[in-house]
């Protein structure tokens, strides 16, 4: 190394050291935010993309899925495009909201090797249902099997899928223990939990905590958004006004998580298109709200 490059990079280190310093000293750290951006799904490349960044957000989990913002089908002409606008921007996609679950999805394959050839790292499946016709046991057996073989396509690819757990009666991974049972076999770089806090808290009410703990070392991404139980029924409402506490986030953090959280709408209807610019005020106030709860 010459003397040029050598005081150049000392520079730099240095630079980066300091940016530490300060970040520590006020006892702030810089997060990866991430919008789900269904709601913005009929906007142009460029006008969703200067969306994102008026609203602050550091990243985007974009639908790439049937009735997506981009049709699998489409995937190898279409996400290079997204991705470039994104990216003139300084944001990016970190999470590809996908409708694979298995190796037999349509276009899966296509889809997770145009994604990863575009920097990203991370995709997340479609859920599985119980059949209550059916045994319990039995149905985990087959949900292993398939994921086995899924995970072998993600190994080969080089991505990380992730599963977000649901509320409801009969979706695999509401009651998270059984989530625990299937995927504690397979690798996490392989096979994540997308960890939703919205949906443990509708589900387990003051539990979580279990589950959280349960699956700590799994956590590949945090989901969030904030139930509230009201004349005994669960409705969704913006981040901190409802039973989602900042404790969660101490615990997450507490846990050496290091990964994106996306931040999902779910109080307004996205089928409106007359909603939007309710969508993007509602969130500028959820990305301040989680930047607050976060510390950052």
């Amino acid at each position: 190394m010459n003397r040029r490059h050598f005081v150049r990079n000392s520079l730099l280190a240095s630079a980066s050291l300091n940016t530490l310093n300060l970040l520590a000293a006020s006892g702030r750290q810089s997060h990866d935010i991430a919008l789900f951006t269904k709601p913005f799904q009929h906007m142009s490349y460029s006008e969703f993309s200067d969306t994102i960044k008026e609203i602050g957000a550091t990243s985007v989990e974009l639908p790439v899925r049937p009735k997506g913002h981009i049709e699998p089908s489409a995937v190898v002409d279409k996400l290079p495009k997204m991705v470039a606008e994104l990216k003139k921007r300084d944001l990016r996609v970190s999470i590809l909201a996908s409708g694979i679950n298995s190796i037999d999805s349509k276009d899966a394959e296509k889809t997770l090797k145009t994604a990863a050839a575009m920097g990203i790292k991370q995709y997340r499946m479609s859920y599985f249902k119980y059949d209550f016709k059916k045994s319990i046991p039995a149905q985990l057996n087959e949900i292993r099997a398939k994921l086995k073989d899924l995970v072998a396509m993600n190994r080969e690819i080089g991505i990380q899928g992730i599963y977000q757990n649901h509320s409801g009666k009969n979706y695999f991974g509401s009651p998270l223990w059984d989530v625990y049972t299937v995927f504690k076999d397979f690798d996490k770089k392989d096979l994540g939990i997308g960890f939703d806090i919205g949906h443990a808290t509708a589900e387990g009410g003051k539990s979580w905590p279990i589950q959280q703990k349960l699956l700590e070392d799994r956590i590949a991404a945090v989901y969030i958004k904030d139930p509230l139980w009201q004349n005994k029924k669960m409705n969704w409402v913006p981040l901190g006004e409802g039973q989602v506490k900042k404790e969660f986030f101490d615990k997450v953090q507490a846990s050496g998580f290091k990964g994106t959280y996306s931040l999902h709408v779910e109080y307004l209807d996205h089928r409106k298109k007359e909603n939007l610019p309710k969508f993007i005020e509602a969130f500028k106030q959820d990305v301040k709200t989680l930047k607050q709860m976060l510390g950052s």
